[in-house]
């Protein structure tokens, strides 16, 4: 039987749009499978979030953290938010069947009935006094929340570095907002950095750093703009290395088995990129909003110059993730609503 599904989630110029992307992925998985989906979200998530990546779901505004302004039942809800905890979750105890919360901080309590954290390393302790009782879990990067296309390409890219880089290849990818206008430092960074035959650069075209990076491109012919794309999983395939930040992406590389070079820009990233640090799964460039450039810089030299070193990443990174994370969300968090609504009477 086909359930409702709401998702209460928001993005900002200062957050960014990965709460937002990762429920999109999710919403995806649930959709293949005759579900329906709504989006509850703030008048700036709309704003942040172009018009085509909804994928025309759904979405509708509601004040931060109130019920929306509709009767309407799920029989799962879904909060990606870093702004609501425990009372606002209990506020909408009455309009769904199943609460869900995903959550990578551990620094708040929840009244969910499952709490979905895809963080490398994550247990069970870190959330042991943060949720009710008979809350389930489901913990690490096994159920990292990735669009179809990842699984689809994984095999290609893993079977390509097998060999060494085909040389000089780099995909910037460092999160759709642009936070602190970190895109443009790193670009003008790898300017001056010899031996680079092509650097892709993605980003959303309200980024800070959108206009520095068409300047970059006009004169510097191996840079490349792409704006709000659909085919990351197709310019990972073809990139040597990833410059990324510490958030959603970082998942996408490691089922694609890019060698990765993280810059933090926000503070729920430091966790993650330092046990992904320690287990070299990743190359740590340094933190953005402290580092200076001399700093990131001397940084991307020396690990672009190391193509072992690379590799290496890449073949652990493989290992973290393999892109089929969102099918197995949706498998069990399916199995649990069918049978609390057994045990409540719904069906």
């Amino acid at each position: 039987m086909a359930s409702w599904v709401g998702f209460r989630v928001d993005a900002a110029a200062t957050l960014g749009g990965g709460h937002v992307m990762r429920c999109l992925t999710l919403a995806r998985t649930f959709r293949s499978l005759a579900h329906h989906c709504v989006f509850l979200c703030s008048e700036e998530t709309i704003e942040v979030i172009p018009d085509d990546l909804w994928d025309g779901f759904d979405v509708r505004t509601v004040s931060a953290g109130l019920p929306a302004e509709t009767e309407e039942r799920f029989d799962l809800l879904v909060f990606d938010h870093y702004g609501l905890s425990a009372p606002d979750e209990r506020d909408w105890r009455n309009r769904a069947g199943t609460l869900m919360v995903i959550d990578d901080l551990a620094d708040r309590p929840h009244d969910c009935d499952l709490l979905l954290d895809q963080t490398y390393g994550v247990r069970a302790a870190d959330y042991e006094a943060l949720l009710p009782d008979g809350c389930r879990l489901l913990l690490g990067s096994h159920y990292a929340l990735l669009r179809e296309e990842f699984a689809t390409h994984r095999q290609a890219s893993l079977e390509r570095r097998l060999s060494d880089p085909a040389g000089g290849r780099v995909l910037v990818s460092l999160g759709m907002t642009d936070v602190s206008g970190i895109a443009g430092r790193v670009c003008n960074l790898l300017t001056a950095i010899g031996g680079l035959q092509r650097v892709d650069v993605v980003l959303g075209h309200k980024a800070p750093s959108y206009g520095r990076i068409q300047e970059i491109c006009a004169l510097d012919a191996r840079f490349q703009l792409h704006s709000d794309v659909r085919n990351m999983a197709e310019l990972m395939l073809l990139a040597d290395v990833g410059i990324g930040a510490g958030g959603t992406t970082t998942w996408e590389r490691c089922a694609m088995g890019l060698p990765s070079l993280v810059v933090v820009v926000a503070d729920n990233q430091i966790k993650i990129a330092d046990l992904m640090n320690k287990a070299g799964a990743i190359g740590l460039l340094g933190d953005a909003r402290t580092d200076t450039d001399q700093h990131l810089s001397d940084q991307l030299t020396r690990f672009l110059s190391d193509t072992e070193r690379l590799r290496a990443f890449g073949r652990k990174s493989a290992d973290l993730c393999d892109g089929a994370g969102a099918r197995r969300v949706v498998d069990d968090v399916l199995q649990l609503v069918a049978a609390r609504e057994r045990a409540n009477g719904y069906v």
